[in-house]
């Protein structure tokens, strides 16, 4: 009973290891972590618009202006609060594009 007990103490500790490896990918920068987000959610505002804003801060202002424009497109069946917070990001991230 013992050796069966440890034996699934120790595969439910590598699978843990595995999964925390494949999740620590994710945070290695902030791209990736929003390139996940999106996958996960791509329906919400918030990855498309930080993908952009990465995109903006790295000079590809092309990419970045069709990511701004998947998120404001994502913030049309929202809120109208978070529509408004959308399209301020989306000001404010083209404004500094200029």
């Amino acid at each position: 009973m013992r050796t069966l007990l440890r034996a699934g103490v120790l595969i439910w500790m590598a699978t843990g290891l595995f999964q925390t490896g494949t999740r620590v990918q994710t945070w290695t920068s902030e791209r990736a972590l929003w390139q996940a987000a999106l996958t996960v959610s791509p329906a919400s505002p918030r990855p498309w618009l930080n993908l952009g804003r990465e995109y903006h801060l790295t000079g590809r202002r092309d990419l970045a202006q069709w990511y701004y424009a998947q998120g404001e497109r994502a913030s049309l069946d929202r809120h109208p609060l978070e529509r408004i917070a959308v399209a301020r990001a989306v000001a404010r991230n083209r404004e500094l594009a200029r």
